[in-house]
């Protein structure tokens, strides 16, 4: 993990200096290379998280490099196992190559996207200005049409980063339309009530116990209050599952019904503006040492030699965090997550813990816990989602490439209850509501 640590350092320092140093690109003849530094990378079919894995990459292969994302994040790259797309964060380049200067390579028309599924009864939105629709999710493919303020569209499945959604109009377009710039409307009510037993595959996630308060947790506020914490603001730190395309945003865009569910309405209140609000801890591939790396601050905010996690409490001053890592994190994870939560209660913050949901083919019982282990020995708020998760029917919550269904936020819908995202949120908020009564109140 050390090793790993300091492989990412390096990868982070070239990308940094050779950003600034003109550096003459590798000849056609003579294709830039790099080795990868994660232990396991994918390579994926496209340039995001939303695309399927085609290949997972080991420790230190060499790959040949023919292109990039309009963001850099994303390299389009060639080794023994075939041709994919793997994340830049993880590749060290080969001395005198730049990363930025490779021409920018789009998705091909072969390649098959894998975004977030949109199951049957997606909801529609209605664009809130003139809206351009394109032929792919950024700004970078051609524009298909404007879409006139107030055009009905339906939507279909987001992108990775779910800053795009597919959307199809009533006159037969379709493409891809920006979420900055629509309001959706609700679906048509359906019962919230759980559906009558229908063996294993019609289970109540809900029925599970999944929350801990935590034994020292009214300490820990209260000591935060003392040193000058809001009451009204928590923090993210975390891995992709958790940014705000994914999780929580829509309870402060109002994109949501809570139905039965109408008594969580005032812990939204309570924390209004921290739910759709950007972290600077929660990466895609985010693992629990990240937090402390001051490679990773975000210059233009935080000060120097600032780590991430300190710019964070800096800016926003939180009482709570909620904290998701695992996914990514190696041998080192409990020792990890043990400093951060530590750090985390010395600052007079409120650490909910969250476990992780079982990926199909792959256990995250291990990681889930080390994860309880912790949040008991801290005595603060546990959040167990993987709990949740192994009681939802699989088909329900996951898409074929393992990644959380999408499904909006509006619980008057029946299939929002066992839907991947949209179950993932309301057990947060769940969380979040009963810690806020049984000992932040």
């Amino acid at each position: 993990m050390l090793l790993r640590r300091m492989l990412h350092r390096i990868v982070i320092f070239f990308v940094c200096a050779l950003a600034v140093i003109p550096l003459p690109f590798a000849h056609a003849q003579d294709l830039p290379a790099a080795l990868t530094t994660a232990t396991r990378l994918n390579m994926r079919s496209g340039p995001g998280d939303n695309y399927s894995i085609i290949a997972k990459l080991p420790y230190g292969t060499r790959v040949t490099l023919h292109g990039r994302s309009a963001n850099s994040r994303w390299a389009l790259v060639e080794a023994e196992a075939g041709r994919g797309w793997v994340s830049t964060y993880y590749l060290e380049p080969d001395a005198g190559v730049q990363l930025s200067a490779l021409p920018v390579a789009g998705a091909t028309a072969a390649t098959t996207r894998a975004d977030s599924a949109a199951p049957a009864g997606a909801n529609t939105a209605a664009t809130t200005v003139n809206l351009r629709m394109r032929e792919g999710p950024s700004e970078e493919d051609e524009i298909i049409a404007v879409l006139p303020k107030g055009t009905v569209i339906t939507l279909g499945s987001r992108s990775g980063d779910g800053n795009w959604v597919r959307a199809a109009a009533a006159d037969g377009l379709s493409g891809w339309v920006s979420t900055c710039c629509i309001s959706v409307v609700a679906p048509p009510a359906a019962p919230a009530s759980p559906p009558a037993a229908a063996g294993d595959s019609a289970q109540w996630p809900l029925s599970v116990d999944f929350i801990t308060v935590g034994s020292r947790t009214r300490a820990i506020y209260l000591r935060g209050l003392a040193m000058g914490r809001n009451p009204h603001v928590f923090i993210k730190m975390g891995d992709c599952n958790v940014q705000t395309a994914f999780l929580f945003a829509f309870f402060d865009r109002g994109e949501y019904n809570l139905a039965e569910f109408a008594y969580l309405q005032p812990v939204i209140d309570h924390y209004r503006g921290s739910f759709v609000r950007d972290s600077l801890t929660v990466w895609s591939g985010g693992a629990a040492f990240m937090p402390f790396d001051t490679l990773l601050s975000n210059p233009s905010v935080c000060e120097r030699d600032e780590t991430p996690l300190d710019c964070e409490i800096r800016l926003q001053n939180p009482s709570v965090a909620v904290i998701a890592f695992g996914q990514n994190d190696g041998p080192s994870f409990a020792d990890d997550l043990r400093k951060l939560v530590k750090y985390t209660v010395d600052q007079g913050i409120v650490p909910i813990l969250s476990t992780k949901a079982n990926v199909p083919g792959e256990s995250a019982e291990y990681k889930n816990g080390v994860i309880r282990q912790v949040a008991a020995e801290y005595g603060v708020p546990l959040w167990d989602w993987g709990k949740v998760a192994d009681a939802a029917p699989p088909e329900k919550l996951w898409d074929a490439s393992g990644h959380l269904l999408w499904y909006p936020m509006y619980y008057n819908d029946s299939n929002a209850l066992f839907m991947g995202h949209s179950l993932h949120n309301l057990t947060g908020l769940i969380a979040l509501y009963t810690v806020w009564q049984q000992a932040l109140y």
